[in-house]
């Protein structure tokens, strides 16, 4: 991680905003506090991960650490979290991440991912996406959600191409997700189970020696966005309509 010079000040309000997101994160998946996961709860030789998730019988089956400035204190906590048989993710504020840890990953086994945590802006989104369309599937999705904005809301069609400024009526909500990156000589890998289906997956590509996108979660996101826009309402609050895991039949729901 880069030797930033920060104040006592700003430590504190980047480690409360990344607690506050990854908090978000884990309940809009689905999983609820003390029951699914629990904060600083679970003890391991001594360390507490900021987030563990449960199994049956409270078993633990997944650790998150927040990533800032003490790098030496998480990779001893990585260490005994893997010597408890589980997976060990460290998480950044994406703002705060330095990509060049991702090249160490496959020197620490301990680690089974990094990953970047944002607040995704649904209409901002959407305007990114344009340029990452590379499917015919893709672009349709583009245009479908263009032409609701232009039925509903007056968007002239054409904006997001040209990356113009939308009206400022135009509705959209924010949720959490991260970019991952996984570690491909984690001793415990961070399953797909693990995954959120508005996450995007790196891996490593042995050949190209570099990470690559294996699964790319914010289509799914835009089609979630379709539907709050055919539909003129979201209940945001409710953890079934925001994320899930890719494991609940979730694709099916949006086609």
């Amino acid at each position: 991680m880069a030797n930033v010079n920060l104040r006592v000040g700003d430590v504190d309000r980047m480690r409360e905003e990344s607690e506050q997101l990854l908090r978000q994160y884990l309940n809009e998946r689905g999983w609820r506090e003390g029951v699914d996961w629990v904060w600083k709860q679970v003890v391991f030789d001594s360390w507490k991960p900021d987030a563990v998730l449960l199994g049956e019988q409270g078993k633990p089956l997944a650790a998150y650490e927040i990533m800032l400035l003490d790098a030496d204190r998480k990779a001893s906590l990585a260490q005994v979290v893997m010597e408890a048989g589980i997976p060990f993710m460290l998480v950044f504020y994406a703002s705060d991440m330095d990509y060049s840890i991702v090249s160490l990953l496959k020197n620490h086994s301990e680690l089974s991912a990094v990953a970047a945590i944002y607040r995704w802006d649904l209409l901002s989104l959407t305007y990114q996406l344009v340029d990452a369309a590379t499917t015919s599937e893709q672009v349709a999705l583009i245009k479908s959600v263009e032409a609701e904005l232009a039925h509903k809301f007056g968007f002239e069609t054409g904006t997001l191409s040209k990356k113009a400024v939308p009206p400022r009526h135009i509705p959209t909500f924010e949720v959490a997700a991260m970019h991952i990156y996984l570690n491909p000589a984690a001793k415990y890998p961070w399953r797909e189970e693990l995954w959120g289906v508005y996450d995007v997956i790196w891996q490593w590509d042995s050949l190209t020696e570099q990470f690559r996108i294996a699964y790319d979660g914010r289509w799914e996101l835009l089609k979630t966005y379709r539907l709050f826009l055919r539909a003129g309402r979201f209940a945001v609050e409710s953890k079934e309509g925001i994320s899930t895991s890719r494991s609940e039949n979730f694709y099916e729901e949006r086609e």
